[in-house]
């Protein structure tokens, strides 16, 4: 088939250039060398499980950080009623890998090796999965084509799917080819299910909304205070945390803050490495960093804490009197709305939402708010910060978003334990 041809030539290129960046970069570098020696590294991690004819396997494959939250609760409530359950978990993305390689929620953790015929077979060989969750995107033709060939079961959830994308091209001949490898596929909202209605037969689609949700309503249920932030604190009445901030998010910021000196903040920048930190740090000056605050349990005046630590964002927003989340001034889009929303803390985004249905569901619920430019930012921070009975509505409306949406994963693992997928 032309399309196959195509699309194997396209990721040989995508390699030879991710091989040339990594001369140069240091993402693309452990992209590299993430996956040197893949084979024999996941064959002997799998010989240490010792695994028997007890131990059901699921395979679930994450593109990154935020896949990999989705397929958290689903992973949860299946090992809660199934002990014996063995789990593997691959990333995409070494920001996904990188973050998660040491997390024990998984019994293996490991790159998913580039798309070839022969790297699908060896590695679905290796693995031997009684089931597959892919999570929400990420379509690789001979992973998934071997998969569908094998018979083994795949399933995909917190799906979206939106007109602009490539199953909708004239072009997408062989993305529409993979959605027919999925058995079921677990869609966020009735326009996905709309969109793909004739491309896949309705028995085999199912609205279950997304498990996000579900995944900070767990974070919520299991918090544990961060003592040397609430310290730092102290009697502070007016708190901003700004999370996942890009630097077109903090020159904003800085600049408020400028101006709104009664704020004490605490921003998480994206990007964690030390040369995006620095450059952080310059446009607050005296600023502290969180990890100093942890180690030298020091208390300085500072009215801006800068969190240079990895996991300790979801727990920070619980701290907020209004939240801010990065990336809706930049080509990425925003980032995590959830988990500050789930805390009932009102959540203030930039403009770049538009392809994120819980950002325009949250605007139209009263919880979220986008702003346009700094002005904005800094008029709805004084109308909420000023007008008590705004500020507990949209404190209220962002707690019971969260609420109300959830529930994705008792829908999908009922549909597992119904069509029986672990006992066959």
């Amino acid at each position: 088939m032309i399309w196959v041809l195509i699309y194997n030539l396209l990721i040989r290129l995508f390699v030879a250039v991710i091989r040339l960046a990594s001369l140069f970069g240091e993402k693309p570098r452990k992209w590299v060398q993430g996956r040197k020696d893949w084979e024999k590294n996941l064959e002997t991690a799998l010989y240490k499980l010792s695994r028997t004819s007890k131990n059901k396997l699921i395979w679930v494959h994450a593109s990154s950080v935020g896949e990999f939250e989705q397929a958290k609760p689903i992973i949860h409530e299946l090992k809660a009623n199934n002990p014996d359950l063995l789990f593997v978990v691959s990333f995409f993305s070494p920001s996904g890998y990188e973050a998660n390689k040491k997390e024990t929620i998984a019994d293996i953790i490991c790159y998913l090796p580039s798309d070839t015929s022969g790297n699908a077979s060896r590695f679905i060989f290796l693995v031997q999965p009684d089931l597959v969750i892919w999570v929400k995107y990420e379509y690789w033709f001979h992973f998934l084509n071997t998969l569908h060939e094998k018979g083994i079961h795949t399933l995909l959830i917190s799906a979206i799917f939106q007109k602009n994308q490539v199953f909708f091209k004239w072009y997408g001949i062989l993305h529409r080819r993979m959605l027919g490898f999925f058995n079921h596929l677990f869609l966020q909202n009735e326009d996905s299910l709309d969109n793909l209605r004739y491309l896949i037969k309705t028995e085999q689609m199912t609205i279950a909304g997304d498990t996000r949700f579900d995944r900070v309503l767990e974070i919520t249920k299991n918090f544990k205070p961060i003592p040397e932030v609430e310290n730092w604190l102290g009697n502070s009445e007016k708190v901003l945390i700004a999370g996942s901030t890009w630097p077109e998010d903090e020159k904003i910021l800085a600049s408020l803050l400028k101006r709104q000196e009664n704020i004490t903040c605490i921003i998480a920048p994206h990007h964690v490495d030390e040369a995006s930190l620095q450059k952080t740090m310059l446009l607050f000056p005296g600023s502290m960093r969180l990890s100093q605050l942890i180690n030298e349990q020091s208390q300085p005046k500072s009215k801006v804490l800068i969190a240079d630590t990895i996991g300790h964002l979801s727990r920070l927003y619980n701290y907020a009197t209004i939240s801010y989340v990065g990336g809706g001034f930049s080509t990425t889009g925003i980032h995590n709305i959830l988990e500050p929303a789930v805390y009932g803390k009102p959540v203030l985004f930039g403009p770049n939402f538009q392809k994120y249905a819980e950002a325009e569901a949250m605007i139209s619920f009263g919880g979220g708010f986008t702003i346009e430019n700094e002005i904005a930012l800094d008029h709805k921070l004084n109308e909420l910060l000023t007008n008590k009975p705004a500020y507990e509505k949209a404190a209220k409306d962002a707690a019971s978003f969260i609420r109300k949406n959830a529930g994705a994963t008792k829908t999908v693992t009922a549909f597992i334990y119904r069509n029986r997928l672990l006992t066959r």
